[in-house]
């Protein structure tokens, strides 16, 4: 099948206040041929269509409450776009950006000849910071490749040929948010892929709230929900019993929430609720994998 033959899916989960410019982006990416798959994760008892009734007609959508949080969204919208045709899949947040000849960037590094077409393939565009106007991580150019080999690839922007997704396996719905890329990435890795990250091709993300604090800020952390500060504790706790995560992840990631747990209770305003989701997220008993 050749690349303008191909059905190309964007997954897009939908929750709380929507961006105000997201009708305009949809409508621009549904312009350029790409099949939307727009899965309403809010919990309240209105859907998508009386919150916002202007979608692109031929948009796909998904009520899903939030089963399964964020994972339970993409696993259900990934299985609904290959159920209609998709050949490649790219998942994106309600608050990324992406350019549609970006998008066709990551379509053709999976369609290019430059790799073996039976290879398993992850490919994830450079990620911008919008709030902090800078580089989400390191940009290394190789003079050789228009990608880098990585290890980790955020979830919005990963892109993957759908025939792949049966061995690739749904994100894990227990974790609902925090960690899923990772768990994902690194399963993922053990099944042979080989993840990598395509030099022009630029997402810009908001990553949420800035922290009020001005060492909490600079330190990169955004202010997040004590519902957010319970998943994230948890899924820790999940994260450092996967065989599969390097033993380099664990120290990294156990390290940051070492400095996260006293910025959570001294520099942020729901400091009981903060306790209390720490409390929680440390006893609260885990949904281990079979």
């Amino acid at each position: 099948m050749s690349e303008e033959e191909s059905c190309h899916a964007l997954i897009i989960p939908l929750f709380g206040d929507l961006p105000s410019d997201l009708r305009e982006y949809l409508n621009l990416l549904h312009s350029t041929g790409y099949q939307l798959v727009l899965v309403d994760n809010r919990a309240d008892e209105l859907g998508i269509t009386q919150h916002q009734p202007c979608w692109p007609s031929e948009a796909y959508v998904i009520e899903n409450r939030n089963r399964g949080g964020l994972a339970g969204g993409l696993n259900c919208g990934i299985a609904a776009a290959i159920a209609r045709g998709a050949d490649y899949v790219t998942l994106l947040d309600q608050d990324s950006r992406m350019q549609p000849e970006h998008l066709q960037g990551l379509q053709r590094q999976l369609h290019s000849t430059e790799w073996d077409q039976a290879r398993r393939l992850l490919i994830g565009p450079c990620i911008w910071d919008a709030d902090r106007r800078c580089w989400h991580s390191p940009r290394q150019r190789s003079a050789d490749s228009n990608s880098t080999k990585t290890t980790l690839l955020i979830t919005s922007g990963t892109t993957f040929c759908a025939s792949n997704w049966p061995l690739l396996g749904r994100f894990d719905e227990a974790m609902q948010i925090d960690y899923i890329d990772h768990d994902w990435c690194f399963r993922a890795a053990t099944k042979g892929f080989s993840l990598h990250q395509v030099h022009d091709c630029i997402l810009s993300q908001h990553f949420g709230e800035p922290h009020p604090n001005a060492l909490c800020d600079l330190l990169g952390m955004q202010l997040y929900t004590p519902y957010r500060h319970f998943t994230a504790l948890r899924n820790l706790r999940l994260l450092l019993r996967r065989p599969y995560i390097p033993i380099s992840i664990k120290i990294k990631e156990v390290i940051k929430m070492l400095l996260k747990l006293p910025a959570w209770l001294l520099f942020e305003p729901q400091r009981a609720a903060n306790l209390h989701s720490i409390y929680t997220a440390v006893t609260c008993p885990l949904k281990l994998q079979a």
